[in-house]
């Protein structure tokens, strides 16, 4: 048992038969390898191949395992060996003992299998081993088979457009047929009938243009003549019962509803004139201030004559840019009505002015209306395009009026009413 004596320059000494032995560990190197990969082993599907020739394969291999060996004399730990295949390995593998590579279903055709062994402790001394392998390609990879494809996908193809030609064409041919004889029949009943249809479209035209004017000035003149009339009835037979006595009063109410009568139907005319598609409204600027107490005195005689007395409010210096005659048939109307539902009673008129709208409000403690009837009005402000309005409690006609000629001005209106408790009419006036 030889001893080892560690001296102080780092060196060992160890004796021998031959005598000491100076040893510095630091200063020793670290084997090489010293021999080349050895392949000791090639098993193709549990066949034994031999390790010396190239993989050539005339057949698909489902299994390939190849063991190798290496010769190194040091610490195992200071090698790595690793392995790729080029086209099937991304990256290198790292091979650890037992040294054995296995690949299945190998794909068809020649690859290179790349072995090294890398030394950490020296890096650039590498060992390197390439094996070829040989796989024979499968049916479907080779070239004849690709060709093959690209023929029966096109022969498919033009098979396919074939069929879809000859049935669009047979189908065009039927439909065509069809279109024919329908197109026929259409001819002969079109020219039976097409001189009778244009006579009678414009006979129907004329006719409805007619109706329409017709039953509109029927409709105004039996709504908005009546009244007036009536008054004038009830008070030449108030004259009468006493010949010898002048009623001033009376005959002065007498002229005032006359000219009430004559200006309102020319108002009258002048609204059958806008259902012309060719009216133009005039607009002018109409101080309020003068126009709302000039038509209440129209009004008074029938107001009086009713025991009603009519209020103006006003703020001053209210002007509307408006066309006059038409602001009149919705004055006119509004008030009338107001007069013929209220007794012993009041009627208002208030006009407001603000940055947006000139507002004129119609106030009156008359019979009021129901609810239903409040709401049919409303809808119709909502809806100009009704053509008719039913006639219920005798608003239909003044409503159907009032709503033609706000809709012409561009203004809107609300109406606030109940049964026994009055009506409050709002009409808005933009700016």
């Amino acid at each position: 048992y030889p001893g080892i004596v560690k001296m102080s320059s780092g060196f060992y000494s160890l004796p021998t038969i031959s005598g000491l032995v100076w040893i510095n560990p630091d200063h020793i190197p670290d084997p090489t390898l010293n021999s080349d990969i050895l392949i000791e082993e090639v098993i193709a599907d549990n066949e034994h191949l031999d390790p010396e020739k190239p993989l050539v394969f005339d057949r698909h291999i489902s299994r390939l395992t190849i063991n190798l060996s290496i010769v190194y004399w040091g610490d195992q730990k200071n090698i790595h060996i690793r392995y790729r295949l080029p086209g099937l390995d991304k990256d290198w593998n790292i091979l650890n003992a037992p040294y054995s590579i296995t690949y299945s279903n190998l794909p068809g055709g020649s690859h290179i299998l790349e072995i090294q062994v890398v030394n950490q402790l020296q890096i650039n001394h590498l060992v390197k081993k390439d094996i070829f392998i040989d796989v024979p390609l499968r049916f479907y990879q080779e070239w004849w088979f690709y060709v093959l494809c690209v023929i029966a996908f096109i022969g498919i193809v033009v098979l396919y457009s074939n069929y879809k030609h000859k049935r669009i064409k047979r189908l065009n041919m039927q439909l065509e047929n069809q279109i024919r004889e329908r197109t026929n029949e259409l001819i002969l009943k079109n020219q039976k009938i097409g001189d009778s249809l244009q006579l009678l479209e414009k006979k129907q035209e004329v006719l409805d243009l007619s109706i329409s004017i017709k039953d509109k000035v029927m409709s105004i003149f039996s709504h908005n003549i009546v009244g007036p009339l009536k008054f004038i009835t009830v008070l030449t037979d108030r004259m009468t019962k006493d010949a010898t006595v002048v009623d001033e009063k009376n005959i002065k109410a007498i002229d005032t509803t006359s000219k009430s009568l004559l200006l309102h139907s020319v108002d009258l005319a002048t609204w059958v004139k806008t259902q012309d598609e060719q009216y133009r409204i005039q607009k002018e600027l109409i101080s309020l201030n003068d126009f709302v107490p000039l038509k209440m005195q129209l009004f008074r005689p029938m107001a009086e004559a009713r025991d009603i007395k009519l209020e103006v409010r006003m703020q001053e210096n209210i002007e509307l840019y408006s066309d006059k005659q038409l602001l009149n048939i919705v004055f006119y109307n509004i008030v009338d009505n107001a007069i013929k539902h209220t007794s012993n009673g009041s009627i208002t008129i208030e006009a407001v002015k603000s940055r947006h709208d000139v507002k004129i409000i119609f106030t009156d403690t008359g019979s009021g209306m129901a609810e239903s009837q409040v709401n049919r009005i409303n809808d119709y402000a909502s809806n100009p395009s009704m053509k008719r309005f039913n006639n219920e409690n005798g608003t239909g006609i003044g409503w159907f009026i009032i709503n033609d000629c706000l809709s012409l001005l561009k203004a809107s209106y609300t109406v606030e009413s109940s049964s026994n408790t009055g009506t409050r009419i709002v009409l808005s006036f933009p700016l």
